[in-house]
């Protein structure tokens, strides 16, 4: 499973300390967010650019020196702008210790949380999220107590800030959410394969005309635009494979045409296949 998959379902670290640390940039084959959701916690540091993202239908824009926090079971994406960002992916319910849990009976985070670098409010827990992504990247000796320390921080600080909601009223799948996910179900399984509007309105239980407002107001992209990004973003994972052609890559994403294969993946990526692979290798 990669992580690119809308719905993630994979171990996360290791069994006693479940969190997994991701660094990505320009030219990194995972670079750009896809939908996916996964039952675990997920944090992301902005450190250069922006990142716009759309979290359960809802849109927000992320700059340099931003936190966000997305509990388990979100649907989320994203389209990074000129950035560099991190990511840490964790099981709190393996972390964290009976009092923590105790503390957090009856309430839940059922929505995203973002903590702006320019709000003076959070200078300390900004300055602590860095302790954590610094040493889930460099893992010096103690980083496992630096981390979980710096967790129940931020859990205390959504308790302090009563940003968090009572069970009883707390947000589930929607409809609507339930849907979509249906749709993106059936681009991970059948990206390869010819997949026409009809078929992907039919997986949401909608008309044609009406699934195309509906995917566009969730994603801000249409059915077929989004269904081509997709493909290209399993393009580019292929394209790091040193023993992967262009032509493989473009024929098993879905792609019968290398021509029109070439100019879509310049269309979201800025540049060629070609280039592409000669600038991973070069980086990696």
């Amino acid at each position: 499973m990669k992580i690119s998959d809308y719905h993630e379902n994979k171990p996360r670290g290791t069994f006693d300390f479940p969190c997994e640390y991701h660094y990505l940039q320009p030219g990194h084959p995972r670079y750009a967010m896809p939908y996916h959701w996964h039952v675990e916690y997920e944090l992301i540091r902005i450190l250069i650019g922006e990142f716009y993202m759309v979290l359960n239908g809802k849109s927000l824009t992320a700059r340099e020196g931003d936190l966000i926090l997305m509990p388990g079971g979100m649907l989320h994406g994203g389209y990074p702008k000129e950035c560099i960002y991190e990511c840490i992916v964790f099981d709190m319910q393996t972390l964290f210790n009976p009092q923590f849990k105790k503390a957090l009976t009856g309430k839940t985070i059922s929505e995203f949380l973002i903590f702006h670098a320019h709000d003076e409010e959070n200078k300390a827990l900004l300055d602590g999220a860095a302790l954590l992504f610094n040493g889930m990247r460099h893992r010096p000796e103690g980083y496992r107590l630096i981390s979980i320390g710096v967790l129940y921080q931020l859990f205390g600080v959504i308790l302090d800030r009563g940003l968090y909601k009572h069970e009883d009223s707390a947000w589930a799948d929607t409809p609507h959410i339930r849907r979509f996910k249906e749709v993106l179900k059936l681009i991970e399984s059948r990206y390869a394969e010819p997949l026409s509007l009809a078929e992907l309105a039919e997986a949401a239980g909608m008309s044609p005309k009406y699934f195309c407002r509906f995917f566009r107001q969730m994603s801000r992209r249409s059915p077929i635009e989004y269904l081509n990004y997709y493909r290209i973003e399993r393009a580019c994972e292929m394209l790091s494979e040193p023993d992967r052609t262009i032509s493989d890559a473009a024929f098993s994403c879905g792609f019968n045409d290398l021509s029109y294969f070439i100019k879509t993946f310049r269309k979201f990526k800025g540049t060629t296949p070609g280039r592409y692979k000669n600038v991973y290798k070069n980086s990696e």
